[in-house]
C-alpha cells in the first residue's frame, strides 16, 4: 500500500473527541473533513429518511463510503485531516459480524492515507449520546477495537492519542507528524 503523506486520519469510537479535535485543527488552518456518517444521519433525520445505520447498516455503509470518497477526492496536497477514513467502514462491518468484507477492502484500498493513523480511545468522562450517537459506551469500546483491527489489517500504524485536553491532543498529533502550524 502506498502511503499518501498529507492525508491524515483521526479515528476512534463514538464520543471520543474526534470532531472537537478536527475543529481545533481547522482553526489552525488545516483542511479538515467532517465525519461522513454523522452528516448523513443528520441529513436523513431532517428529511425523515431511512438511510440510517439502525434501519439498514449495509446501505448506510455504502453511502458513507461514497461520501468519504468525495471528501478524499476534494483533499489537496496540503496537510489534510479526516474525521474517520474509509477503513472505518471495515471496522463497523467487523462490529456487526459481517463476513463479506473483501468487497469493502477492494473499494477502500485505492484510497490510501498517511501510514500513521491516530485513534482516540474510549473516554467515559466525555462520552455522551445524542440524536445521532445512540451507541452505549460498551459498544464504543468494542468499536474502538474493531477500528484498530481494520486499520492494522490494511497495514497502517495505529497510534493511540492519550486522554488530554484538546489543545494538548493537537500538539501530540502535530508533534508526532513533525508538522508545525
Amino acid at each position: 500500500m502506498e502511503s499518501c503523506i498529507n492525508k491524515f486520519v483521526i479515528t476512534g469510537g463514538p464520543g471520543t473527541g474526534k470532531s472537537t479535535l478536527l475543529y481545533e485543527l481547522a482553526k489552525k488552518g488545516f483542511l479538515c473533513f467532517p465525519e461522513a456518517s454523522r452528516s448523513i444521519i443528520e441529513e436523513q433525520l431532517q428529511i425523515g429518511g431511512d438511510l440510517v445505520p439502525w434501519v439498514d447498516m449495509d446501505r448506510f455503509s455504502l453511502a458513507c463510503m461514497d461520501r468519504m470518497k468525495e471528501f478524499y477526492k476534494k483533499s489537496s496536497d496540503q496537510p489534510t485531516f479526516f474525521d474517520r477514513g474509509l477503513p472505518d467502514v471495515l471496522g463497523y462491518l467487523y462490529l456487526t459480524g459481517c463476513e463479506e468484507t473483501q468487497e469493502v477492502v477492494e473499494q477502500v484500498s485505492p484510497f490510501s492515507y498517511h501510514q500513521t493513523v491516530f485513534i482516540l480511545p474510549p473516554w467515559k468522562e466525555i462520552y455522551e449520546t445524542d440524536h445521532v450517537r445512540k451507541e452505549p459506551f460498551a459498544e464504543a469500546i468494542e468499536l474502538h477495537n474493531h477500528l484498530k483491527r481494520a486499520y492494522e489489517d490494511l497495514g497502517y500504524n495505529v497510534v493511540e492519542v492519550p486522554h488530554l485536553p484538546v489543545d494538548k491532543r493537537v500538539d501530540y498529533i502535530l508533534g508526532s507528524l513533525e508538522i508545525a502550524k
